[in-house]
């Protein structure tokens, strides 16, 4: 698809003949025939394979894990017709647990990964942790 982009041209006439026959495979051909119906089977599958995975790991042992069974189904109904079929205000609610809870949950993992990430240097520096040379202890 690359070389048929860069060598077929816009028109498919610049270097590389771009027909044969009736069956013309430029660049936008390609685009909308072959990569838009892979990209739709592989996020068909990625859907299935999701739903499975949800299916296997929240299992509502716990409170926590009921709110986040709960939250979990509120944003997927909230991204679909019909969870604002069944509640007008389902896709305004799933876009606040995206922005508030979401957004918190990630400040704090990305704060626990800078100071991982800066404790990790210190050692470093400071040479107490040498095994990134291939050292012994």
């Amino acid at each position: 698809m690359g070389i048929i982009g860069v060598l077929g041209g816009p028109n498919g006439n610049l270097w590389m003949p771009t027909q044969i026959g009736s069956f013309q495979f430029d660049i936008m051909t390609i685009y909308l025939k072959g990569l838009v119906a892979l990209q739709s089977t592989m996020f068909a599958l990625l859907a299935f394979y999701m739903a499975s995975a949800a299916y296997r790991s929240f299992r509502a042992r716990s409170s926590l894990a009921v709110i986040l069974l709960a939250s979990a189904f509120i944003v997927m109904l909230g991204q679909v017709p019909i969870g604002e079929a069944l509640y007008s205000k389902m896709p305004v609610v799933s876009q606040w647990i995206m922005q508030v809870p979401n957004t918190a949950s990630k400040r704090g993992v990305d704060l626990g990964i800078t100071l991982g990430a800066l404790a990790t240097m210190l050692k470093i520096l400071t040479g107490v942790e040498r095994s990134w040379m291939g050292g012994g202890k």
